[in-house]
């Protein structure tokens, strides 16, 4: 802490109640800028977003992005367990969470000989030449 006479010349030194005065008058100014320094600081104002670019991402293609494509693409059996069948109740199992799930169409399936349709995958060769 810095001294209240250092900063005083000799004469006023002999005046205690001017030392006094000058000492709360520190005081007093050091407590505001603490005080100041304490403040949390202001919030800042937000920030508006991006215009959205209308166009998609062009994704290019490769072995990796088809092979990719091919992992998550809907399987016949999910295609048939989202159809329903016209007037007709759909078929229900348990799992063994105990929760509840349709069969759809897949029920029917076993019914129509047990076998499901076949999709014919694309020739990639035959659109390349």
């Amino acid at each position: 802490a810095a001294r209240v006479d250092a900063n005083q010349d000799a004469s006023k030194m002999n005046a205690n109640r001017n030392n006094a005065a000058y000492g709360q008058k520190l005081y007093s100014e050091c407590f505001k800028k603490i005080q100041k320094w304490q403040e949390p600081p202001p919030p800042k104002p937000p920030k508006p977003l991006s215009v959205p670019d209308t166009k998609p991402k062009k994704k290019r293609g490769g072995k990796r992005y088809r092979k990719m494509r091919e992992r998550y693409k809907v399987t016949e059996t999910q295609r048939m367990q989202n159809r329903m069948a016209f007037n007709k109740p759909e078929e229900q199992i348990i799992d063994g969470n105990g929760d509840i799930i349709g069969l759809g169409m897949l029920g029917n399936a076993a019914d129509a000989g047990g076998r499901l349709r076949n999709i014919k995958p694309k020739n990639l060769q035959s659109n390349l030449h």
